[in-house]
């Protein structure tokens, strides 16, 4: 019974009953009480000027465990805090994916563990708001009404 967490390593050898016997060894390796990226977790797609708040969660492992991002970046404005909580508000919105990976460590005193996951997100523009035609003006993403009037007459505030 493995008292402490993590990465082990054995033989498995295998004989039959023939005579002679036959056997076969094959080494494997398998983690105890090491800490684990959860499996399933999705980022949410980011939009520009939105605040954006992703949590990553892991099983096992001695707490506390510290969060990076070890390869690639996450978009612009966006910083993973060692907790593992994702957050920022995007300044811009990018028609490519930022690819990254993430790693949680736990904090074992004699062999701490660690494992990774990849992960991308995009982030996009806003949608735009609904507007009807208000005769040559139009409400901008920024929420300016802006244009040259080509009529008079009421339009139905929202």
């Amino acid at each position: 019974t493995a008292v402490t967490g993590g990465i082990y390593a054995i033989t498995v050898k295998v004989t039959d009953s023939s005579n002679p016997a036959l056997s076969a060894a094959v080494p494997v390796s398998f983690k105890v009480g090491a800490v684990m990226v959860s499996p399933g977790q999705t980022p949410l797609a980011g939009v520009h000027g939105t605040p954006n708040e992703f949590t990553f969660n892991a099983t096992n492992g001695n707490l506390p465990l510290s969060w990076a991002v070890t390869a690639g970046s996450v978009p612009p404005d966006l910083t993973l805090r060692t907790v593992g909580a994702l957050s920022g508000m995007p300044t811009s919105a990018s028609s490519a994916s930022f690819a990254f990976t993430v790693t949680v460590t736990d904090s074992s005193a004699s062999s701490p563990t660690s494992d990774s996951a990849d992960y991308a997100i995009t982030i996009s523009e806003p949608p735009r708001p609904p507007t009807a035609p208000l005769g040559g003006l139009a409400v901008g993403l920024d929420g300016v009404l802006s244009g040259s009037p080509t009529s008079a007459g009421v339009s139905p505030s929202r």
